[in-house]
């Protein structure tokens, strides 16, 4: 692995868990160094193979009226591609 993929790697990480929060994705974007914010998503989704509104709509889980999110799981993480 390169440093640019450990590099990569490394701020994804730190954006899964700051897309727990009340963070826009674009504040998260520049929270872990990546200008502008469709830099961090091209960024995120090779590493963990979702885009950041993925990640968080399966946070999120089912819907208020009981329906599923378009990407919902029972594990958020399910599928990410985060080796260390």
């Amino acid at each position: 692995m390169t440093f640019r993929d450990r590099s990569a790697t490394a701020r994804a990480q730190n954006a899964l868990s700051l897309l727990t929060g009340d963070h826009s994705i674009e504040e998260v974007a520049l929270l872990v160094d990546y200008r502008p914010a469709s830099a961090f998503t091209a960024a995120f989704r090779p590493v963990t193979g979702l885009t950041p509104g993925q990640y968080r709509r399966r946070l999120a889980g089912p819907m208020p009226d009981g329906t599923a999110s378009e990407d919902a799981a029972d594990d958020p993480r399910q599928g990410l591609h985060t080796a260390g």
